[in-house]
């Protein structure tokens, strides 16, 4: 999904919101999206899984985090 063309993240979130396990696990996979998402310039997307994983590192759970992140770019 980091590799698809276009600006609509949509999709990779709706995915990562569904991941199961501790959150430590979430955050490991969030930040190797980050990485992958930056190896291919992608670095609004870099910027909006940041968010995301700061949201998850305040709340605890990826459902609490909103889609507003993906409507306000």
């Amino acid at each position: 999904a980091v590799r698809r063309p276009g600006k609509d993240y949509t999709k990779l979130f709706e995915i990562l919101k569904q991941l199961q396990g501790s959150v430590d696990i979430k955050k490991e996979v969030i930040r190797d999206v980050i990485s992958e998402s930056l190896r291919f310039k992608r670095k609004a997307l870099g910027q909006l899984l940041e968010d995301f994983l700061a949201g998850l590192e305040k709340n605890g759970n990826s459902a609490s985090v909103s889609m507003s992140l993906l409507n306000s770019s």
